[in-house]
């Protein structure tokens, strides 16, 4: 995992590509943040035949989030590849009504804070 230091302390990256697994190390996806958008960019040039984006670290997500994921299925959909989601039910729940069941897999996961 990557990490870099501020002020002296060491910071989790929020959003971290590790072969075709993205995984978001934060609470809450609620401000717009170009880095999630770059690291699911990021996700899709990598190799295999299915991509993960693992937010057992989330609690809260917001549309702009979810369009993101949306874009980046596409991505994956265009590329003949599969796409995971792994989350908390409650997230879950806003990709179900925000229609992607049946078109990404969803995992439920327990709730796992970021370290």
């Amino acid at each position: 995992m990557a990490d870099r230091v501020v002020g002296g302390g060491r910071a989790v990256e929020p959003y971290v590509v590790q072969g075709s697994t993205l995984y978001v190390k934060q609470t809450n996806l609620t401000k717009e943040d170009s880095r999630f958008d770059t690291a699911c960019r990021e996700l899709v040039k990598q190799p295999g035949q299915v991509y993960t984006i693992d937010m057992s670290s989330v609690k809260i997500i917001t549309s702009t989030f979810i369009g993101i994921v949306a874009v980046t299925y596409l991505d994956a959909l265009h590329a003949g590849k599969k796409m995971v989601v792994k989350a908390p039910t409650r997230v879950l729940d806003v990709f179900k009504l925000s229609g992607f069941e049946g078109k990404i897999e969803l995992l439920e996961v327990p709730f796992k804070p970021a370290v």
